[in-house]
Parts: C-alpha cells; structure tokens; sequence
C-alpha cells in the first residue's frame, strides 16, 4: 500500500540533516567552526558526515582533503591534507575496516584514496583515468576490495580496487573497469552484483558482475538516479521525478511500479531515498515527503 503520511514545505536542508543526526542521538548541537575545513562542508555540498567512535569524519575543503571533528565540542581531531591540488570530491565518506584497520575512503577531484580513521593519515591513493574532475559517490566495501565510480565531462567508469596491506599503509590495485559511470546516485551491491545508474558513457540503469566487471543486463530509457534496496527491491528515485520498484533477477530489471514524485524544470531530483519503519522518505529541492510503504 502506497500512502502519502507527510509533505513539509520549505524545510531548511542543514535543519533536516541535524534533526536526523540528533534524533538519533548522534550529535548534540554546538556552536562550531573547523579551521581544518574552511567552509567547503556537509549538506551544501551534497555530501553527508561519517560517525566514527566519537568523531565526525567529513570531506574536507580548502585547507585539508578529509577531517575529524569531536562530535561534542566541534574541535578539529585531524586533519589530512590535501592531495596533489585537488579539491574535495562530493562523495559521502565511507568507513570500513580491512585487514584490522579502520580506514575512511572518499574522492578528491582525481584520485579515490582512503585515510587512516583514528589518525587521519593518507594509507593509499589511487589517481583517476580522467583529466577532468571527477563527481563520485560513496564508495561500496567487497571483500579485500572498494567498488568506485564516478563520472566526468569526459566520461567515466565504474573500477574495483584491491587493497592489501603494505608497509604502513595499503597498496592499492585496479583490477578491472566497466564503462558504466555513476554520477551522484549510489549503487547497491547484492549477492556478487552492482546495481546502478549511469551518466554519459552508460546512461542507463546496469547489473554489474562485481568480481570481473561485465555488464549483466541494462534498462533502456529509464533516467539516472538514486538507489536503495529493502524487501526484495530495488527503490530508485530517477532525477526527473520519477520513482520506480524494480526487482533485481537473473536476467533484467523487472518493474513492479512507479509514480511521478514531481516534474522538476530542470532533472535534478537528486536526494538519496531513505527507508525507515516501513516509510519511505524522498525529498525534492526543499519539500520532504513521506510514503507508507507497508504490505496491505
């Protein structure tokens, strides 16, 4: 059963972000600045924090690649600096642990890299194929390996990094690409697939092998967007407006439904789904809608 619960008008981004994070009792409100990031932060950004034990990591700005702030006091705990000249990338950090360590794994403009959580210092980077800046999203912990995309005026692609430990840090290793280029929408892995959506190499929506890379099966006219999985499904939030249920099998997408959120003047139905107590979450711009999403 499909029902709107809730639609909330103009509700500032940076509240909702807090109001989550506070409901969850994650964080307690301080007045706070980080010299280490210098402004370029968070939600504006289109880019989420990451909590790890009692600190906030976040991609960082221009002073530092990546950052730590004690969640209670907003004080700077690390901060790593940044790469070569780039800048930070747009991807929410992705916290793991790997061999017995755990790291932090973002993008800036060109390379993919992951930063030691407690220290922050850099463990390993890898540059990317493309000469210009590159837009990712999260990254996707498999095993020994992160699964990154990203995409790019002049293309992009979707990759697999081995990581082994190496000296102080880790050695990283592509070992394979697959021309599907997620721009900002995430992707779901599943049982040794990668679901997700393309921008100008592949815009279409793809299942990728995730040990050898090779395109399983595509859609075709389907828009690039957002992913999250629950009950079997897979709810993709496309960035004209359109929500769809897709079923994830052997072969193709199989669609089970959608309805038009909205019909934005331009595509930029960007926000990620949420799914919480049988309640799906999207948001348009500064509108938050609620669905109940409950078996009848």
């Amino acid at each position: 059963m499909l029902e709107v619960l809730a639609m909330v008008d103009r509700f500032p981004i940076p509240l909702v972000v807090s109001a989550l994070a506070l409901a969850a009792g994650l964080l307690t409100a301080v007045p706070a600045r980080a010299d280490a990031i210098d402004g370029n932060w968070c939600a504006g950004d289109g880019r989420s924090m990451t909590i790890s034990g009692p600190a906030i990591v976040t991609p960082g700005g221009k002073k530092a690649v990546m950052a730590a702030l004690d969640r209670d006091t907003g004080t700077t705990l690390w901060a790593t600096p940044q790469i070569a000249k780039d800048s930070t990338g747009y991807a929410s950090p992705l916290l793991l642990e790997l061999a017995g360590r755990r790291q932090v794994v973002s993008y800036s403009t060109h390379h993919v890299f992951g930063v030691d959580a407690a220290k922050g210092t850099l463990l390993w980077k890898l540059p990317w194929p493309d000469k210009r800046p590159l837009i990712g999203p999260m990254a996707v912990l498999d095993g020994d390996a992160v699964l990154a995309s990203g995409s790019s005026r002049e293309g992009g692609m979707t990759m697999r990094i081995r990581l082994q430990p190496a000296g102080k840090g880790f050695k990283a290793e592509r070992v394979w690409t697959a021309p599907v280029d997620n721009l900002h929408g995430g992707s779901v892995l599943l049982d040794g697939k990668l679901y997700l959506s393309g921008n100008r190499t592949h815009p279409d929506w793809a299942c990728l092998d995730a040990r050898t890379g090779k395109v399983l099966y595509k859609t075709k006219g389907r828009v690039k967007g957002a992913v999250i999985y629950a009950d079997k499904r897979l709810y993709c939030l496309s960035q004209d407006g359109v929500m769809a249920l897709l079923e994830p099998t052997d072969a193709a997408f199989r669609t089970h439904g959608s309805f038009r959120l909205v019909k934005p003047k331009r595509p930029d139905a960007w926000p990620h789904p949420v799914i919480c107590d049988r309640r799906l979450y999207l948001r348009y711009h500064d509108t938050l809608y609620c669905y109940d999403i409950a078996a009848p």
